[in-house]
């Protein structure tokens, strides 16, 4: 079934001059999509009025669990009225995928990740890479115990109860296969992800360039500069950390880029 997405995210023309927008995103996100600290709520998920009652209620201390603190600590400082009209957040809520609405997707998130980027408990494929088919494929296995190695039982348990009909059709997965690029072995790309994004679609700590926009060469330049501090603002220390263990050799083959 098709689902509409019923709002969109306000423009940072509109967020509130008074607020610390950049500190914010540092834990939220460039585009608020991370759980803070791996425990907060998505706020590109929530609505205006949601964020601004979370705010105040942190102010206030009757809001949150265990960001209770850290969100004290950070909007204390700010007027009531600033926190009202920080301008984060969707207009109206929204609905997000075709997701077959009989399946607990957000149970399934929990462990694989809001954009299916996780192993889930460091074990699973990453479902973002997948195809609907494959999806659907692992689903029914894991019913009938035909498929998966150390997820087979906590999977079967997670799908036992869909019919077969609703497991060939979760909306789960990509319609083609996503061509992956081949890393240098030698380069720990995961972590480099941690930051730029699965896709290398995110500016590491809200001020790196996009990787997914350089090509290969551009990134290979980069590297190289990080290493030896020819290249760089803000990230130059950081990325120096990062790469210095590395050889030229492995830092301008990385196969990162386009």
């Amino acid at each position: 079934m098709k689902q509409i997405l019923l709002g969109i995210l306000t423009t940072s023309a509109f967020l509130s001059a008074g607020v610390d927008m950049e500190s914010c995103k540092h834990c939220h996100g460039a585009d608020w999509e991370k759980a803070a600290l791996g425990s907060s709520k998505i706020v590109r998920d929530m609505t205006k009025t949601e964020v601004t009652e979370a705010l105040l209620g942190y102010k206030n201390g009757t809001y949150g669990r265990s960001m209770k603190g850290v969100m004290y600590t950070n909007i204390k400082m700010y007027s009531d009225e600033e926190l009202k009209n920080t301008g984060i957040g969707l207009d109206k809520k929204v609905i997000r995928g075709e997701f077959n609405p009989n399946i607990d997707v957000k149970s399934c998130k929990a462990c694989h990740g809001a954009d299916w980027e996780k192993a889930a408990l460091g074990s699973s494929k990453i479902v973002a890479d997948m195809t609907k088919d494959e999806i659907s494929e692992a689903l029914l296995g894991y019913k009938y115990g035909t498929y998966g190695g150390r997820m087979k039982g906590v999977m079967h348990t997670n799908v036992k109860m869909y019919s077969d009909e609703d497991l060939k059709n979760s909306g789960i997965g990509l319609d083609k296969k996503r061509l992956r690029a081949n890393f240098n072995p030698n380069i720990d790309v995961k972590s480099c992800k941690s930051c730029h994004g699965a896709d290398w679609e995110k500016a590491a700590l809200g001020s790196s360039k996009i990787v997914a926009d350089m090509t290969q060469q551009e990134v290979s330049d980069a590297l190289i500069g990080y290493k030896y501090g020819t290249y760089g603002r803000s990230m130059k220390g950081v990325m120096h950390t990062n790469v210095k263990m590395y050889s030229d050799e492995d830092l301008k083959n990385s196969g990162i880029g386009k």
